[in-house]
């Protein structure tokens, strides 16, 4: 498979709600062949954040652009302010929270990419931990609990 080099702007990236947080998909996996996916998330504090999981095909890369968020990497916490990145990798249990005083936003890069999984969440009506967690079940992320 041949790929194409390409600029992805914001007025090219999908855009989603989830849970009342707006996501972009910046980069599609289908453009990558696979590889990578970018998706950016606007996230509040005390609202929406995902259940803490492992990925078991996918490594995970979090980068801060405004706000802060708090990461749980696997039973450590540590606070990620804007131009943090994050690194973790298939088989840490991960999750994160907003933790700014107003919204805060990062972008999601998965290796390989997932971004369908962020189409499905934005299907689902309400934050439902029953039906999150069979989504990311799917979608080959373990829920521990």
């Amino acid at each position: 498979m041949s790929l194409d080099a390409f600029v992805s702007t914001p007025d090219d990236a999908e855009t989603l709600d989830v849970f009342s947080n707006a996501f972009s998909i910046a980069v599609p996996a289908h453009r990558t062949g696979g590889a990578v996916s970018a998706v950016q998330g606007t996230f509040q504090p005390g609202g929406f954040a995902p259940l803490p999981h492992v990925h078991r095909d996918e490594d995970e890369l979090f980068y801060v652009v405004d706000g802060a968020f708090d990461f749980r990497l696997g039973s450590e916490l540590r606070r990620g302010p804007a131009g943090s990145f994050v690194f973790v990798p298939r088989g840490i249990l991960h999750g994160f929270t907003a933790a700014g005083e107003g919204p805060s936003r990062l972008v999601f890069f998965h290796l390989p990419g997932i971004d369908e999984f962020f189409r499905e969440l934005a299907l689902l009506t309400e934050p439902d931990p029953s039906e999150l967690r069979e989504v990311m079940n799917r979608w080959g992320m373990d829920v521990p609990g």
